[in-house]
């Protein structure tokens, strides 16, 4: 936040707030609430596997990027399951 001083030595100084903005259409807040889908993450290692869950905000492709407790990891395979279920998909990812 920047704070401005009035530079009048008779009166208290005043302060203002540059990051609010006096415009109607300004002040106006919009709702992000939106539902954010939840996968089911299988992470493989070398020897081991484990199960997590994720909420991403749509199905990863395969090779792209995964960030997991373990690190990075690369997405291997991802299906959606249908609307009805309560995970969107199951994405299967391995360590680099």
């Amino acid at each position: 936040m920047q704070i401005r001083y009035a530079h009048s030595r008779s009166q208290a100084p005043e302060m203002v707030n540059f990051l609010r903005s006096s415009s109607p259409a300004t002040q106006r807040r919009c709702c992000d609430d939106a539902r954010v889908p939840r996968f089911v993450l299988v992470i493989e290692g070398s020897n081991w596997k484990d199960l997590d869950e994720i909420e991403l905000g749509r199905l990863p492709a395969e090779g792209d990027p995964i960030s997991t407790k373990y690190g990075t990891c690369l997405v291997t395979s991802a299906e959606a399951t249908p609307d009805d279920q309560q995970f969107a998909g199951k994405i299967v990812c391995r360590l680099p």
